[in-house]
């Protein structure tokens, strides 16, 4: 059935467009919390609790990194890990690269499961991006600290 697994190309590749998106927006909120570090570093009267917030979302970034990409260092350590969502979104990819034919159950069980743990990811991607870093640039905004990129300096 042509149009069924059409039907399930298009659900993957929705949400590998996602899962990329989401992976590389995880790199720039952790690089963004680098840069924001040196400006708490280097403004005059930044109170020490907004370098302590960074580091606390800097951990917490690094926690949703190795859930959502895996823990690289178990990996090299020939340690088994549970498949991430990448793995198996990367996984259901490869098998249907060059296929005509229906997928496996195995593929739709495992496009189940990367859409149900994608879904707790995203969110907390999206408080940290959304909430927890727009916070600190406020903070710091208001510190005076230097200029961070991607955030307008409030001007009164």
């Amino acid at each position: 059935d042509k149009a069924a697994v059409l039907e399930f190309q298009n659900e993957v590749s929705a949400l590998r467009r996602v899962v990329l998106g989401a992976s590389n927006y995880l790199r720039e909120l952790s690089n963004k919390l680098e840069i924001m570090a040196v400006a708490a570093k280097e403004g005059p009267s930044v109170p020490a609790s907004v370098l302590t917030d960074i580091r606390k979302l800097e951990a917490e970034i690094a926690e949703i990194s190795r859930t959502f990409r895996g823990d690289g260092t178990m990996a090299k350590r020939q340690h088994p890990t549970d498949p991430t969502v990448r793995d198996r979104v990367g996984s259901i990819v490869y098998g249907l690269w060059e296929s005509s034919s229906a997928p496996t159950e195995t593929m739709k069980e495992s496009l189940k499961i990367a859409g149900e743990q994608f879904g707790e990811i995203y969110q907390k991607i999206k408080k940290v991006g959304e909430t927890d870093i727009v916070a600190l640039e406020k903070k710091l905004d208001a510190a005076g600290a230097p200029y961070v990129p991607g955030r307008l300096p409030e001007w009164k």
